[in-house]
């Protein structure tokens, strides 16, 4: 699976009740919230498991998959990219401060049921994107599940650079992972082919846009002529 998220089955997770059992993300409704349905939708019935969430900071998931399953936080706690330093999550979840790519030293190989992320690929170096995902790869249990939610900016003709960005990941994770589901991947079967905005796409609202304005006032001139949208990029460890 890689592919953008739909409002259509963020409405179906959202009509479910399944979000009454999550805090909402800060700063109101926005992106971050589409991203935590989809995953706390394929999550949820997790029971007995093993379950790492990369850089999942202050986590909103971690402590609701807590209650049935051992949790784990790869998190530096450094505050790169606006997020915390320190750690507030229950103690029923374990934290292991380090970054995805560099935790040979800290996390054996198959350690995991489940690897999955929420707004952390797209902020990945493209030359440390290979050693990320290889080391998920590595550190997940062969079946293991690995889910990432991954902000882009996106457009009808979306920048060249941004769709080799996605297709050269979707390229490395996949060498490591089976897709999850063969259906979920487009119309013809190829993630390759779509990775382009579409109205049936899930989207940030407008002031949530404007609100990241004033935190990265950069990328101003791309959010008034791009959709800021959710990527899900799923599979099974090989």
């Amino acid at each position: 699976m890689f592919r953008f998220v739909t409002k259509e089955e963020y409405w179906q997770v959202e009509d479910s009740g399944l979000l009454d059992k999550l805090p909402r993300a800060p700063f109101g409704w926005h992106m971050k919230n589409i991203q935590d349905a989809m995953a706390f939708s394929l999550l949820r019935s997790c029971r007995g498991q093993t379950i790492a969430e990369v850089g999942g900071g202050d986590s909103r998931l971690l402590p609701a998959l807590a209650a049935h399953n051992r949790c784990v936080n790869i998190e530096p706690y450094e505050g790169i990219g606006c997020g915390p330093k320190t750690n507030t999550l229950p103690d029923s979840i374990t934290n292991i401060p380090a970054y995805l790519g560099r935790t040979r030293q800290s996390i054996r190989d198959e350690t995991f049921d489940v690897v999955f992320s929420i707004s952390v690929l797209e902020h990945v170096p493209d030359e440390e994107l290979e050693g990320f995902l290889q080391d998920a790869a590595r550190i997940s249990k062969k079946g293991g599940l690995g889910l990432h939610l991954i902000d882009v900016y996106t457009s009808e003709s979306p920048p060249s650079a941004l769709v080799e960005r996605q297709r050269r990941t979707g390229d490395i994770f996949f060498s490591h992972f089976t897709p999850l589901s063969e259906d979920l991947l487009g119309q013809d079967g190829d993630w390759r082919k779509d990775l382009i905005f579409r109205c049936s796409c899930a989207t940030n609202p407008d002031d949530a846009m404007n609100r990241w304005n004033h935190i990265a006032p950069s990328l101003r001139h791309i959010r008034a002529t791009h959709q800021s949208c959710s990527l899900i990029l799923a599979g099974r460890a090989k």
